[in-house]
């Protein structure tokens, strides 16, 4: 390790899918080159241990699962990681305590079937329980045809395990809206245990449910429910109008099912592509808070009047219709993770830099569901000078009042200063605690250095002098910022001796003092 905080770079940024905690150690899912010789796709953090992967490939060698995970959730003390694992069918199982992998397994039709079923190929997009009777629901691809099948796009896109290990396929598939652009995804499933039974909810990228040939009744844009009476999926939602051609008209007279989002027609999300629900969650009165790349834009007058949100939404549940939830329009691209932090609080991470109103939030806000209130945690989470171009990718997990984040960012603002005020430096892993002041320069107070009159021209010279600060606790750190980006320490203690050469064409001279302070 270097003078930095978080982790290295090692031979290539880490890109992590999601981050957990369990006991005293997080648990990440992705892909990390962390040495020359190998890559890491499920690894963990721990205070005492440091870095160490769990799933890996080094020199043909393969431990667990070694493919990009798509996420990881913990059950009954075992990590269930997902996501295009072909060789485990999609889904792997890692103990803890004996430190090894299991493939998951259940029964369809009196046979065993490993993971999703699929011979090769095949993803597993999203897992989540129903706490109420232990079913285990599976959404991405399923490759068990049900009785009577004779086309692939029949098999279910959906498929549950209940608490006894049995397999269901779940309803017929989902279907683009364009056939000439065929792009299909079945992304996010939330389980709704509001109500009796239970409601399952799947997100993703798509236009049509039902059986083939689709038909304009099975209109379903990006979003269905499970329908127990009729044993398939049906459309969420009502009221979009925008884009309601007039053959529609006589079908959904109230406006189109689902969310049509389309967000090359919405300039001000920062990055156009399908619409994609990337993360889902229900309150306590049943409605959905809804994440990802997507956009609602009423039609209505007057223009300023006008329902509007981007990145975020709201399903309201008695009106049936989607609707804004901040009071900011919602962010500048996709929301990715959202947490219960109380009944009328949501974390909220994802990639977006700034909401609405254009205040700059890097990554990280929290939402007051009540109020629609968006706050930002500090200065956020950034990529130094490079915000602009890489958006942070921010993921999270909640462990009390520990919030832990991981992403593509290299700087952490505290308490609401921007990296040129007052950074830390946090390399793709930062905690944030509001209860708590986890600024280490809390009490650092730097003296300010003489001006050095430079050199004329394209000469140098050589300057020495002394730099001096203080603290109300901890240990001072002194270090020179190479070209490179790794830090050299200089020295320790409240002052330091610098020795260095000075060009003609420096303008400014930085030099970096840290507080290490004990907790």
């Amino acid at each position: 390790m270097s003078g930095k905080t978080g982790a290295d770079d090692g031979k290539g940024t880490p890109d992590p899918s999601s981050i957990t905690k369990h006991g005293d150690t997080l648990y990440f899912t992705g892909s990390w080159q962390a040495d020359i010789n190998g890559r890491w796709y499920v690894w963990t953090w721990n205070a005492e241990k440091g870095w160490n992967p769990i799933a890996w490939e080094e020199r043909g060698k393969e431990v667990g699962p070694c493919s990009i995970p798509e996420g990881g959730e913990w059950r009954d003390g075992k990590f269930y990681v997902y996501g295009a694992i072909s060789k485990w069918g999609g889904i792997a199982v890692y103990d803890p305590v004996a430190n090894s992998w299991s493939k998951f397994t259940s029964t369809f039709n009196g046979q065993e079937v490993i993971g999703h079923g699929l011979e090769s190929g095949g993803v597993i997009n999203d897992i989540e329980w129903d706490e109420r009777n232990g079913d285990m629901y599976l959404v991405g691809s399923c490759g068990l045809k049900r009785e009577g099948a004779t086309y692939p796009s029949d098999v279910a896109p959906v498929f549950k395990v209940d608490a006894e290990g049995n397999l269901h396929l779940m309803g017929t598939g989902f279907y683009p809206e364009i056939p000439g652009k065929p792009v299909v995804v079945a992304n996010r499933v939330c389980v709704d245990e509001t109500t009796e039974p239970s409601t399952i909810y799947v997100g993703g990228t798509f236009g049509y449910h039902g059986p083939t040939p689709t038909k304009q009744a099975h209109l379903a844009y990006n979003i269905v429910k499970w329908d127990y009476e009729g044993g398939d999926w049906k459309a969420v939602g009502k009221g979009v109008l925008r884009g309601r051609s007039e053959l529609d008209v006589d079908k959904f007279p109230e406006g189109l099912p689902g969310l049509p989002a389309k967000p090359g027609d919405y300039p001000y999300m920062l990055r156009t592509d399908f619409p994609r629900i990337q993360c889902m969650v229900h309150d306590t009165k049943g409605n959905l808070y809804i994440g990802g790349t997507l956009a609602v834009l009423h039609d209505s007058l007057p223009v300023k009047d006008r329902a509007e949100t981007y990145a975020i939404v709201r399903y309201n549940k008695t009106s049936n219709e989607f609707e804004p939830c901040t009071n900011t329009k919602g962010f500048s691209r996709d929301v990715l993770n959202m947490t219960w932090l109380s009944e009328t609080e949501l974390l909220l991470s994802g990639a977006f830099e700034y909401d609405g109103n254009f205040r700059s939030l890097n990554g990280v806000a929290t939402l007051d569901t009540t109020t629609g209130e968006v706050k930002g945690l500090g200065g956020g989470l950034m990529r130094d000078n490079r915000s602009q171009v890489i958006a942070p990718m921010v993921v999270h997990c909640v462990d009390g009042d520990n919030w832990y984040f991981a992403g593509l960012f290299d700087h952490a603002g505290i308490n609401g200063n921007d990296r040129l005020l007052a950074p830390v430096q946090s390399n793709y892993l930062a905690m944030y605690n509001r209860t708590q002041n986890l600024d280490p320069n809390r009490g650092l107070k730097v003296e300010p250095a003489d001006a050095i009159e430079g050199p004329g021209g394209f000469s140098s010279k050589q300057v020495k002098l002394t730099l001096t600060a203080s603290t109300d606790a901890g240990t001072l750190t002194w270090y020179e910022r190479r070209s490179n980006g790794d830090f050299a320490k200089k020295g320790e203690g409240e002052s330091v001796n610098i020795d260095l050469r000075v060009k003609g064409t420096d303008t400014e001279v930085v030099y970096y003092v840290t507080v290490t302070r004990d907790g």
